[in-house]
């Protein structure tokens, strides 16, 4: 483990409630679950925990639970291919001076969300082989997006 990875995770766990001795004790065993990951020697992958409280969502009744949800989907929109677009009627709520309306599209677009969030694997390799990474990019009048894939796996959506 390099000596940056090491300050950053022991940035991070000060600003958490993680210990820097669970921290340790970790660096030492084959599965960590960290910040929402399950980080083994050959790669990451959402953890099951967030995927599974993502499926089990109720329907958002009051604003801070819907903002609560948002920002737990948005913490792996990378993962979800054409995240903004499905998530747009949700994300239009946010706008100042919009008043919290759960309408039919913002339905579709939670139960899309959900869908898609509780099958989430993110698979990137660190088996120590060099492997190419690709960037494959797209842009339009109204919009553009990428696709960070190794082995002929999605990687993130940027």
């Amino acid at each position: 483990m390099s000596i940056s990875i090491i300050s950053e995770l022991c940035y991070k766990s000060s600003r958490s409630d993680n210990s820097l001795q669970s921290l340790v004790n970790a660096s030492l065993v084959k599965i960590v679950a960290f910040l929402g990951h399950i980080v083994f020697e050959k790669g990451i992958d959402v953890d099951p925990k967030k995927t599974d409280a993502v499926n089990s969502w109720p329907i958002p009744l009051s604003f801070s639970n819907f903002r609560s949800f948002l920002g737990l989907a948005s913490y792996y929109k990378r993962f979800v291919e054409g995240f903004s677009s499905i998530a747009y009627p949700l994300a239009a709520l946010t706008q100042k001076k919009v008043k919290f309306l759960w309408s039919e599209a913002c339905e579709r677009s939670f139960q899309e969300l959900k869908d898609r969030l509780s099958y989430l694997r993110s698979s990137v390799d660190f088996t120590g082989r060099i492997r190419w990474v690709f960037i494959y990019c797209d842009a339009s009048r109204i919009g553009l997006g990428s696709v960070l894939m190794q082995n002929g796996k999605v990687i993130a959506y940027v």
